[in-house]
């Protein structure tokens, strides 16, 4: 897996456990769907024990569809989150 789609999936999978725990603290159940348009710039440092990957992603996400009180379809968030990731000499 490329370092990119590596976090792409990274930051995905933190968006998606964020927004699970605020529905879970709102309401018993729900789903959503939610489209994102993410710019992210990433930079990378190799050395002897691997590589340190770091990334600033920002950009917006609109709420399409909603069947709980906690997204309003139609709503907008701005979204900015740092990413980090390590790889080791060894690719883990």
């Amino acid at each position: 897996m490329s370092v990119t789609k590596g976090l792409a999936a990274a930051t995905i999978t933190a968006l998606a456990v964020l927004c699970g725990v605020r529905a879970a603290m709102a309401e018993e159940g729900g789903s959503f769907k939610a489209l994102s348009s993410l710019d992210a710039r990433y930079a990378a440092i190799q050395h002897v024990d691997g590589l340190i990957v770091g990334s600033l992603t920002e950009g917006t996400v609109t709420v399409l569809e909603s069947s709980g009180g906690l997204f309003v379809a139609g709503a907008h968030s701005n979204l900015a989150c740092v990413v980090y990731r390590k790889i080791s000499a060894e690719g883990l």
